[in-house]
C-alpha cells in the first residue's frame, strides 16, 4: 500500500501500542506467578491440603505427589475460560470495537486478581481464575488486531489497570470507525496516529479492504473457512498456537517451578530459576522480534532463507487456489 508521506512511528503510536500491548504482560506475568504459587507451601496447605500431604511423603514419586483432579482444574480453569471467551469476543469486537473489547477484558483482569488475592476458599480461588481466562480471551482476540490496525503499514507483524486505562483512553482503530460508517472520526483517528494530515490514500486503500471484509461477513457460514482457496490461511492460523503448545513452552513456563523442585531445588531456588528462564525467553521475543520485522538484503544468508520459505508459501497458495 502507498502513502503519500512516508509512515512513521509517532509518539502517539508507540504509547497506544505500548499500552495496548500491555495486556499480553497480563498473561505471562499470570503464567509465571501462578506456577510459583503452585508449590509454596502455604498455598497449598490452605486449599490444597491433600496434595500438601502427598508432597511431604517422601515415598511417592513426583507424579503422585501433585495427582489430584481439583488441583489441576486451579491451572486449566483459566484456559478453559480463555477459550470459552476469545467465541464472545469475536461479537463484541465486531460491533463494539477493540476499545470496548480491551476495556472489558481489563475489568476482567482486575477483578479476577481481587478475588484470587482475597480468596478464602476454594471456590473463590478457582472462580477467580476463571474470570482472569475470560480477561485473557478478550484482550487475546483484540489486542492483536487492534495493534495491526493502528500500525503504520510497513510496521505491522501491564497489569490489569493498564489493560482498563487502555480501554479508556484509546482511540478506536481507523478501521472500525469506517466499518461503523464514522468516516469523519476515521480520518481525524489516521491523522493522530500517522503525525500528519496526507493520509488519503491510505485511507482509501482501508476504505477499499473494509468494503471487501463486509462483502465476506455477509456469508457468514464458518464452512467458507474450510474451502480449500482458504487452506493456505487456515493451516497456518491453527498451526501456529499448535506449535507452541505442542513445543511445551507454556507448560515449561507455568511448570518450570514444579520441575526444578523436583529436580531437588528448594522453593526459593526454583522460584528464581524460573525467573532466569522467563527473562530469557523475553529476550530471545525481543531478538525474534527484530528479526522478523527487518527487511533483509537478498545477498543475506538469512535473508535468502526468508526468500525461499516466502517463496514457498506463495507457491503453495496458488496451487490450492
Amino acid at each position: 500500500m502507498s502513502v503519500a508521506a512516508p509512515p512513521k512511528i509517532t509518539l502517539y503510536v508507540f504509547l497506544t501500542c505500548l499500552l495496548a500491548g500491555s495486556g499480553g504482560l497480563t498473561y505471562g506475568y499470570d503464567l509465571v506467578v501462578a506456577g510459583g504459587v503452585s508449590i509454596m507451601e502455604d498455598f497449598l496447605v490452605k486449599f490444597y491440603p491433600t496434595v500438601y500431604a502427598s508432597e511431604r511423603n517422601v515415598k511417592q514419586n513426583n507424579y503422585c505427589k501433585y495427582n489430584n483432579q481439583v488441583f489441576q482444574l486451579f491451572t486449566s480453569s483459566l484456559y478453559v475460560a480463555a477459550l470459552l471467551a476469545t467465541f464472545i469476543a469475536g461479537s463484541i469486537t465486531r460491533k463494539h470495537g477493540h476499545r470496548m473489547t480491551m476495556l472489558m477484558a481489563g475489568i476482567l483482569f482486575s477483578v479476577g486478581t481481587i478475588l484470587g488475592v482475597a480468596a478464602e476458599n476454594l471456590i473463590m480461588l478457582i472462580l477467580g481464575r476463571v474470570l482472569l481466562g475470560c480477561g485473557l480471551g478478550f484482550s487475546n482476540q483484540a489486542i492483536p488486531l487492534y495493534m495491526s490496525e493502528i500500525a503504520p503499514p510497513i510496521y505491522r507483524g501491564v497489569p490489569a489497570i493498564t489493560v482498563t486505562l487502555a480501554g479508556l483512553i484509546l482511540v478506536d482503530s481507523p478501521t472500525y470507525l469506517i466499518r461503523k460508517n464514522k468516516h469523519d472520526k476515521a480520518k481525524k483517528a489516521l491523522e493522530k496516529l500517522r503525525g500528519h494530515c496526507d493520509i488519503l490514500l491510505e485511507y482509501e486503500d482501508l476504505v477499499k479492504a473494509t468494503e471487501i471484509a463486509d462483502a465476506l461477513q455477509a456469508n457468514k457460514s464458518y464452512r467458507n473457512l474450510f474451502c480449500i482457496r482458504n487452506a493456505p490461511q487456515v493451516t497456518v492460523a491453527i498451526a501456529l498456537p499448535f506449535f507452541q503448545q505442542f513445543s511445551g513452552n507454556d507448560a515449561i513456563l507455568f511448570y518450570g517451578p514444579f520441575l526444578f523442585k523436583a529436580a531437588g531445588l528448594g522453593e526459593q531456588a526454583s522460584l528464581y530459576s524460573s525467573v532466569v528462564t522467563s527473562s530469557v525467553a523475553v529476550v530471545g521475543i525481543v531478538i525474534s522480534l527484530l528479526i522478523v520485522d527487518r527487511s533483509w538484503p537478498t545477498n543475506h544468508p538469512f535473508g535468502s532463507i526468508c526468500n525461499h520459505v516466502f517463496m514457498y508459501g506463495c507457491n503453495w497458495g496458488n496451487f490450492w487456489n
